[in-house]
């Protein structure tokens, strides 16, 4: 037996024309690598499909065009041009009739002069979505792999230019969208982290994006003795500069996703950063009430960085992380005041003396915040951002600081974590229909 893969055309009931696509011999496999197609070979016949449909479509797109726009008079042929359009897996030349005036008029018909792309918006998408996941050298070689060929339209400046535009596309969806709440949650956790991030601007270091997670505590589960995970949550990300406007709306409506109403209970983390607690207290009038816990994951760093500052006090300065761990903060503060007067008297270096003073303030300017993370571990409670998939080292570190040298657009990174926090949410199917018709529009 013999597959034919034939493509045929009709006008009315006649076949005009037919091509075969491929012939291949129907025999028994003797591996798994001979059943059904190769992948090189599917991507070969979906092209060579393509080329036989698409130059029909054109033919009809790019209607005859007699009569000159600009004066009236009969407009003459003036030779065929070649009009370029990118599928998501193949890319095509169509031959397209030009036309031209005694006065000067000219007219040479494109895709892109129809639809201001001629790039279709499937693969718009799939360019953004792996430009937001990875380096987008990295993403030009994965689409490369995918594709069994290197294409010039998913170079990497080609993928970049499109996860900015879907970017601003999402932002401009997420800004505009009117969130209601499908059902009211008791209780939600929030929690709320910011990244600083290279400014590529001229005599600028840095700027800070903010990350929020929002998340049901059905949601919180444990999947090992000393691992949790969130099962599903809200993003909402922002890096631009405008008094933290954005992130505090964008904030407030994936609240409302998860459920946030008058009536909600909010159990809120952050390091200890004003700006990180200005978006937690926006929701303040949304809820019935927040109850604040300076994260665990920024106090074990802080007392991480001192044992390395100074190793010989280990165990004075374990101990006080015990006393915190256990809720215990006043006991543990006095025990770094303790260490910190005695190494003074014994003139100690300074420097080193200066990780014992930085966890002493900030464990005491964030007093109130500070919980019994002992008793929430136990209970299998929430105590630390570090269980959150899509916190400051998912959602920005590993796609902006993988390379120290990589220097960023402010604007930019806004764009790319509209797409990352919409895929990282779970949110980005349900954006396709709104994100195609701003593409097409």
């Amino acid at each position: 037996m013999h597959l034919e893969i034939i493509v045929r055309k009709r006008e009315g009931g006649a076949v005009v024309e037919e091509s075969l696509i491929k012939e291949i011999k129907i025999k028994k496999p003797t591996s798994i690598m001979e059943i059904g197609f190769k992948h090189s070979e599917q991507v070969s016949i979906i092209s060579e499909i393509q080329s036989r449909y698409i130059p029909d479509q054109c033919s009809m797109l790019f209607e005859e065009r007699n009569i000159c726009q600009k004066c009236g008079n009969k407009a003459m042929k003036n030779g065929k041009h070649t009009v370029s359009f990118h599928a998501s897996l193949s890319d095509h030349k169509i031959k397209a009739q030009g036309y031209s005036c005694k006065c000067g008029w000219q007219s040479k018909p494109t895709i892109h002069g129809c639809f201001g792309s001629n790039v279709h918006p499937d693969l718009i998408k799939i360019q953004a979505t792996l430009g937001a996941k990875m380096p987008y050298k990295d993403a030009q070689a994965s689409i490369a792999k995918f594709n069994c060929s290197s294409r010039s339209v998913n170079n990497h400046v080609k993928i970049a230019e499109a996860t900015n535009k879907i970017g601003e596309i999402l932002h401009t969806i997420k800004t505009e969208e009117i969130v209601e709440a499908k059902k009211e949650s008791e209780e939600l956790y929030l929690q709320v982290d910011g990244g600083h991030i290279k400014d590529k601007g001229k005599d600028k270091r840095s700027f800070e994006a903010m990350i929020s997670t929002v998340y049901s505590p059905e949601s919180y589960r444990k999947v090992s003795e000393n691992k949790n995970e969130i099962k599903s949550k809200h993003i909402a990300a922002s890096a631009l500069k405008d008094g933290g406007e954005t992130i505090n709306q964008l904030t407030l409506k994936a609240a409302k996703k998860e459920g946030l109403s008058e009536n909600t209970v909010i159990t809120a983390f952050c390091d200890g950063a004003s700006n990180c607690w200005s978006i937690v207290d926006y929701l303040s009038p949304y809820c019935k009430k927040i109850i604040k816990i300076l994260d665990w994951f920024h106090i074990r760093q802080a007392y991480d960085r001192a044992i390395t500052a100074l190793p010989d006090y280990k165990d004075q300065i374990q101990s006080s992380k015990y006393k915190v761990w256990h809720g215990k903060p006043k006991e543990g503060i006095k025990k770094l005041i303790e260490l910190k007067s005695d190494l003074e008297c014994r003139d100690f270096d300074n420097s080193k003396l200066d990780k014992l003073t930085f966890i002493i303030s900030y464990l005491s300017n964030n007093l109130a915040k500070l919980v019994n993370y002992m008793s929430r571990k136990t209970n299998n409670l929430p105590y630390t951002s570090n269980v959150a998939e899509a916190n400051v080292e998912s959602q920005i570190n590993v796609r902006f600081k993988r390379k120290q040298k990589m220097q960023w657009h402010r604007s930019n990174v806004h764009n790319l974590l509209q797409v990352r926090s919409a895929i990282y949410s779970g949110e980005w199917q349900n954006y396709q229909a709104s994100i195609d018709m701003k593409l097409v529009a």
